[in-house]
């Protein structure tokens, strides 16, 4: 799919035609190119509230052809079965209590040295968040996984444990992003929205943000173009390649299809990249 050959006209078409799932595609591939587009953001909040209402009427028919497995007890079965459907719903509250009780009553038969086994991953997973070593939880259930790929129940906590160490981040910087520049704060919920594209509250979050980006430049961004470019050139001059890296993304940030920009952050990382080995280089020479 070409993101060059479409427009918001074609996506809309998509949708009058019923076929939401389709305008998706087209639009995650029309915001490639047009990131900063606002109408083209609301578009896509629409068209995903389209998507959620028909996969909840898929993952509600699942769960009721799916009530037989209860009566006979294959809980591992149901625990595979709705962590397939979980993806399309997430913040589905009858699905995600139909996992915990699976999960419970697979605890509770034969599988429940498996279920210890999660109970003591998610409790070392606890003691990592309560003092604030995010990373080491996630490469902890990440190492998990690795061990146990089948099991839907380790990929459900991987998925909780982003959202929990996002929520916690958002909570411990609320006051820190009242003081930060509107760039600054959407850098920072980008950052959380990648950690899980999945969570409809950073979602929403990333939109706010990208508005407020957008009004932010709206009224200067000729005059700070220019400015971006004046800057790059002196901090380039002046062998202030670092600083002249940070110019050049804030530029990006603002116009992602600057070739100005592109061009010379091909400069700059070169320059970057020489001075690395040069002090590499320097360093090995002082070695006996």
């Amino acid at each position: 799919m070409d993101p060059t050959q479409i427009d918001l006209a074609t996506i809309k078409q998509s949708m009058k035609d019923g076929n939401p799932a389709l305008a998706a595609g087209q639009l995650e591939a029309y915001l490639q190119v047009h990131h900063d587009d606002l109408g083209a953001i609301k578009l896509h909040k629409k068209i995903q509230g389209e998507i959620h209402k028909i996969n909840i009427k898929k993952v509600k028919r699942a769960i009721k052809e799916s009530d037989f497995m209860w009566k006979e007890k294959r809980y591992t079965d149901l625990l595979k079965l709705y962590m397939k459907l979980r993806p399309l719903t997430p913040d589905y509250d009858q699905l995600n209590n139909l996992i915990a009780k699976a999960y419970g009553a697979q605890k509770a038969t034969s599988d429940e040295a498996a279920g210890e086994s999660i109970g003591q991953i998610q409790e070392q997973v606890d003691t990592y968040c309560k003092a604030g070593q995010y990373q080491e939880a996630l490469n902890f259930i990440l190492s998990a996984i690795e061990r146990d790929k089948s099991n839907p129940v380790l990929v459900k906590l991987l998925t909780d444990t982003k959202r929990r160490i996002i929520n916690k981040k958002l909570k411990k910087n609320k006051a820190r992003l009242k003081q930060s520049t509107v760039p600054e704060k959407f850098d920072f919920m980008k950052s959380l929205y990648s950690m899980e594209p999945t969570y409809d509250k950073m979602r929403k979050e990333l939109y706010k943000a990208h508005r407020e980006m957008k009004a932010y430049y709206e009224n200067k961004e000729e005059s700070f173009e220019k400015d971006a470019k004046r800057q790059i050139r002196v901090l380039f001059n002046r062998k202030q390649y670092s600083k002249a890296k940070q110019a050049v993304n804030e530029l990006l940030r603002v116009k992602n299809r600057s070739k100005f920009a592109r061009t010379w952050l091909v400069k700059v990382n070169d320059k970057i990249d020489n001075e690395n080995f040069k002090a590499a280089y320097k360093k090995m020479g002082t070695v006996e």
